[in-house]
């Protein structure tokens, strides 16, 4: 794969494809729109019969409302025209539409602000709108007419469970908008069909991807993890931006409130709603935190508006200069035990792109931000005081382009699979049979088509191994295939014998590119949640993750362990000798024992004991265990074998000799006497 390729598709071409919010000043697609192309400029098929057209309604929401956008060629009077839900009525006032502005309807203007943009609005109950019947639209599905002063149709949208087929409108609803989602209309030819619009969540900020070059430092986990947040925290000098799913590390926890001790600002978004909940560990770590002086922010649903399904990205800015981003989260067990991967990227430009998101996710002003509130658990932060000399850390420049769900993140893991080469090595936590079935396998197999060596590893565990995330079935879908059409596309389930616990990662080694992510390959993870990860194109970052994942395919990668005792031995020359190898163990069984005396490469002797006669003389024995897997440990002993003394029997012989001849001589003196 080419890099300029793909940092072009990355900065050119994605972000053509998202319809919904702006960058991070929040604009909203249909200003975005008008921005880019004047009123005038647009062709009479997208401005309607007047040049007004309902842009975006959102019915299922503590303040609904409906969006105008003027895309006529000189101002409008609105007054006589009305609003419909086909059960009620609101007919403006005096009110003057500029070309390429936006007017705003709704039940509560305050509220309306903290989601959107700062347009003109005037509430539904304004003493200049005229209201009649009841106009509320259904969140179950409904239409909404925008009516001219001759009573004709201007422009409509039918959604949800309506059942419109009258005039203004062809063909079915839109779908039905979620709590807090929005119908918003895309960039399209008006045709008065659904395929004109698309839901939005309204406030969601459309990260537009950048490319730039950095010094990095690939790691995993659990070899390095904590290691690497600890190292950053300690070198901390202004400010620390904390963005992660779930946090109750004491190490971790105690690094951030040595941060604020020394003046450092400490800022913490959090997910207030992880699935299962909030661990008390987790709320004791807040606590600990907030009474530190950090400044935590929780992202929650509110009235059913949440910009996110989830909160899912695990990043921190130190200093807007560094960046730590990694597939896990900051908790005991996914330090200790998860394989994950993670980069550490000194670059000003990435680090000030994260910082200004942290910044837009965290605007107080959104309504499903809350500021965190103590729940008087406890907790004992932990204290490192290591000078964090790591060893084998890896350092290279390397471009890097930034990926970021909900905004583009399925069509540039597509894209990247599209473009591989040479391999594709993938390891994730679990495959959704959907996202599998309708995305994945159809561009997995096309990549194996063109000779791409495509690998899968996921984890094992049983939860991943039911409902919709069936790993299992994932692992023969893909095996299947591949024996179909004779393909090299391979996948299984990460072996038990394996170290690490839970294989949690969510990263992919893309020819000389490496995708390290909190992106699990599910749809939510994809288009709801705010995720984050980095495409490093570096032949020596994917190598180092190319590594690890040869070491994590493997069903037994850990030789057995030998447990024999002394390595010198001694024996009496003429005695049997006896080693005994039966305390070696492996996780998968020890397949064959050899042992080779004078280390030449020649074995004398198989199985759990070796047994021998030796003359007098040092001696080297080698000892090589094999597992099940055929891996194997060795050790080498040292016999020394002692000569007995020299005729030392003779010597025994002739005392016995000496003693009888004296016991037979005394007792023959006594019978000569006696006679």
């Amino acid at each position: 794969m080419r890099w300029p390729t793909l940092a072009l598709f990355f900065i050119l071409v994605l972000p053509t494809i998202q319809y919904g919010l702006s960058s991070f000043d929040d604009r909203t697609y249909a200003s975005e729109v008008l921005d880019e192309q004047s009123a005038g400029s647009l062709p009479a098929s997208i401005r309607g019969p007047s040049g007004l057209l309902i842009a975006e309604i959102m019915p299922a929401f503590k303040t609904e409302y409906v969006m105008l956008r003027s895309a006529a060629l000189s101002p409008i009077n609105l007054v006589g025209m009305k609003l419909s839900d086909g059960e009620g009525t609101i007919t403006f006032g005096h009110l003057i539409m500029n070309p390429g502005e936006v007017q705003v309807i709704c039940g509560d203007p305050s509220l309306f602000e903290r989601i959107h943009d700062k347009h003109p609005t005037i509430a539904f109950d304004d003493p200049t709108l005229t209201k009649k019947g009841r106009f509320i639209l259904a969140d179950a599905g409904d239409e909404v007419f925008l009516i001219d002063r001759d009573s004709s149709i201007i422009d409509m949208i039918a959604y949800g469970a309506s059942d419109y087929s009258g005039s203004g409108w062809q063909g079915g609803p839109c779908k039905k908008p979620g709590a807090g989602e929005s119908l918003s209309r895309l960039d399209v030819p008006d045709s008065n069909r659904s395929n004109d619009w698309g839901i939005i969540v309204p406030g969601r900020a459309e990260i537009e991807p950048i490319s730039r070059e950095g010094l990095v430092e690939p790691f995993t986990l659990p070899e390095q993890g904590r290691e690497r947040v600890l190292r950053e925290l300690a070198y901390a000098q202004h400010s620390v931006r904390l963005a992660i799913y779930e946090i109750s590390d004491g190490y971790v926890v105690g690094g951030l409130m040595n941060c604020s001790k020394r003046g450092v600002i400490v800022s913490l978004l959090i997910e207030a709603e992880p699935v299962g909940g909030r661990s008390k560990a987790e709320n004791g770590a807040l606590d600990a935190l907030n009474a530190s002086g950090a400044s935590i922010n929780l992202i929650k649903s509110f009235e059913g508006y949440k910009r996110f399904a989830y909160l899912h990205c695990k990043y921190m800015v130190v200093d807007e200069r560094r960046l730590l981003l990694m597939s896990e989260n900051l908790v005991e067990s996914s330090l200790d035990s998860n394989r994950g991967w993670g980069i550490v990227v000194e670059s000003n430009d990435l680090s000030a792109f994260f910082a200004r998101m942290f910044d837009s996710d965290s605007l107080s002003r959104r309504p499903d931000i809350q500021k965190y509130r103590p729940t008087g658990s406890t907790f004992v932060p932990l204290y490192n005081e290591s000078t964090f000399d790591l060893e084998d850390v890896v350092k290279t420049k390397a471009h890097v382009v930034t990926v970021i769900s909900p905004d583009w993140s399925l069509p540039s893991l597509l894209r990247l699979i599209s473009e591989a080469t040479d391999r594709i090595l993938v390891e994730q936590l679990y495959f959704e049979e959907a996202l599998l079935r309708d995305y994945f396998l159809p561009a997995l197999t096309e990549a194996a088509r063109r000779g791409v060596d495509v690998r899968i590893l996921l984890d094992n565990e049983w939860y991943n191994q039911i409902g919709t995330k069936n790993n299992t079935l994932a692992v023969e879908v893909i095996e299947q295939e591949g024996d179909r059409l004779g393909l090299p596309m391979h996948a299984k389930l990460v072996s038990r014998y394996q170290k690490f616990g839970t294989l949690h990662n969510k990263g992919m080694v893309i020819d000389d590119a490496a995708l390290i992510s909190s992106i699990n390959w599910n749809l939510a993870a994809l288009q709801e949640n705010r995720e984050c990860g980095l495409l490093v194109q570096s032949d020596v970052v994917a190598g180092f993750f190319a590594r690890t994942f040869e070491s994590d395919w493997k069903e037994d990668p850990n030789p057995p362990v030998i447990q024999i005792g002394e390595t010198e031995l001694e024996a009496m020359e003429g005695e049997p000798i006896l080693v005994s190898a039966g305390n070696c163990s492996d996780e998968s069984g020890i397949s064959r024992v050899e042992w080779d005396l004078f280390d030449d490469g020649t074995v004398e002797q198989t199985g759990r004991f070796y047994k021998a006669v030796l003359d007098a003389g040092d001696y080297s024995l080698r000892l090589t265990v094999y597992d099940g897997f055929n891996n194997s440990a060795s050790r080498l002993l040292m016999l020394h074998i002692v000569p007995r003394a020299k005729d030392g029997g003779e010597e025994w012989v002739l005392v016995l000799f000496a003693a009888g001849a004296i016991i037979f001589g005394w007792r023959g003196l006594v019978r000569i006497k006696n006679h």
